[in-house]
């Protein structure tokens, strides 16, 4: 099977994240924008990768179903060389380092139960 490695070098949108290496159980699936559809109130979410072209854009992120030691399958979102940038679906906020309604991560784990879809 294949794997998936993720590493993120420090920078402002995530920190950093030393490499790890993931066993992909899907082939990735690659968008400009995902929604996801979080249980609770919290609501649903938009992700973006994040890449370091002109200093901090949006880029294409990926799902897929990996298998994880700690928490055996589940969904990764990934992104961009910065990881991914999340903020509340439906903000009309550009995406953005110095938005406050936006924070990084270097990459997004969900239940494989939680839904998401293409765009926002």
């Amino acid at each position: 099977m294949a794997q998936l490695f993720i590493a993120i070098e420090e920078n402002e949108n995530s920190g950093s994240f030393p490499l790890r290496t993931f066993e992909l159980l899907s082939s990735p699936q690659k968008y400009t924008r995902i929604t996801v559809e979080l249980p609770g109130p919290s609501g649903n979410i938009e992700v973006v990768g994040w890449c370091s072209s002109n200093g901090g854009t949006p880029c294409a992120a990926f799902v897929a179903i990996v298998s994880d030691e700690a928490a055996g399958k589940a969904t990764r979102i990934y992104g961009g060389d910065q990881g991914v940038r999340i903020r509340q679906s439906g903000s009309t906020e550009p995406w953005s380092l110095a938005s406050p309604g936006q924070h990084g991560a270097p990459f997004l784990q969900v239940d494989l139960d939680v839904r998401y879809r293409a765009g926002g």
